[in-house]
């Protein structure tokens, strides 16, 4: 719920982030006026990137979720997803960046890079196990 329908503002990092993404006039609508938005609307503004009708919802995210599982390196995953929630705050601090740099080094090393290099060469699907 926007912080003005509830008498707050919000942590400076959240604006900070908003303002990022989406720009100053689209913060200020989000955050000033306090609507509320249709799904098209929203992804108009770039706040979602896909809109699907109630009724395919489930099959959607289903879908979605057995591509995630089915065809990607657990440890992949896990890394890129984390790098990329660091870099949409903004600037990394030197921990960060470790352990960014870390999260590259798991993958590097893993059974599941290896495993991926191995069913390329043979041309089959990987097996991948998330080590």
């Amino acid at each position: 719920m926007p912080p003005t329908k509830l008498g707050l503002v919000y942590f400076l990092e959240g604006y900070q982030l908003f303002v990022n993404r989406f720009g100053v006039s689209y913060a200020k609508e989000l955050f000033l006026t306090a609507r509320q938005f249709p799904a098209q609307r929203a992804k108009e503004m770039g706040l979602v990137h896909q809109v699907v009708p109630e009724d395919e919802l489930e099959s959607t995210v289903r879908q979605l979720a057995e591509e995630l599982a089915e065809e990607n390196a657990p440890l992949s995953l896990k890394g890129s997803k984390f790098i990329i929630n660091k870099l949409a705050q903004g600037t990394l601090s030197a921990e960060d960046e470790q352990e960014c740099r870390r999260w590259m080094a798991r993958a590097f090393m893993s059974e599941d890079r290896k495993e991926a290099s191995a069913a390329f060469k043979e041309k089959r699907k990987p097996r991948f196990t998330g080590r």
